[in-house]
């Protein structure tokens, strides 16, 4: 029975469907997230900073929510977090969602809007002048401080030159 709730919130999270999203079920599995998003191909993890800290990841392929694939970030076999780029979603944001819990400044742009929705496990970015979502991260349901202290408050983009 709960091995089918976490299946079939991580299959509505790929859809793109928030409306009765209540965040990433306790207890998701890489079992799980195979079954759910599809095979994420043979070879090992990637691995990758994540707002600061050294992060497991595998890619999975697009879905109806997640036309470019989905990335899940990985505590041992655990999901930590999953991560859309430009999101495909059933409505906007606001519609699906309400209000945030907190909204600030995102790090991934100037004109980027960090909206966070820790009790229902959300967080999104977004460009200032249009809503659209330019990435998702989907996780377990917290409170706003623990959500302030975790990673994936911390996201951000850096452009590195090249050497």
């Amino acid at each position: 029975m709960q091995q089918a709730k976490r299946l079939d919130a991580l299959r509505t999270l790929a859809e793109g469907r928030l409306r009765d999203w209540r965040g990433l079920p306790p207890g998701c599995t890489r079992a799980e997230a195979e079954q759910a998003f599809g095979s994420s191909g043979q070879g090992p993890d990637g691995a990758a900073m994540l707002g600061g800290t050294l992060m497991a990841f595998r890619r999975y392929p697009p879905a109806r929510g997640a036309p470019h694939g989905l990335t899940v970030w990985y505590a041992g076999d655990r999901i930590w977090a999953v991560e859309i780029n430009a999101p495909h979603l059933e409505e906007p944001l606001a519609r699906s969602l309400g209000a945030p819990d907190s909204e600030g400044q995102s790090m991934l742009g100037v004109t980027r809007t960090h909206r966070i929705f820790a009790a229902r496990g959300l967080a999104a970015h977004l460009r200032r002048n249009t809503e659209e979502v330019l990435r998702l991260y989907a996780f377990e349901p917290t409170s706003l401080e623990n959500y302030l202290r975790s990673p994936l408050a911390h996201v951000e983009e850096r452009r590195v030159p090249l050497r």
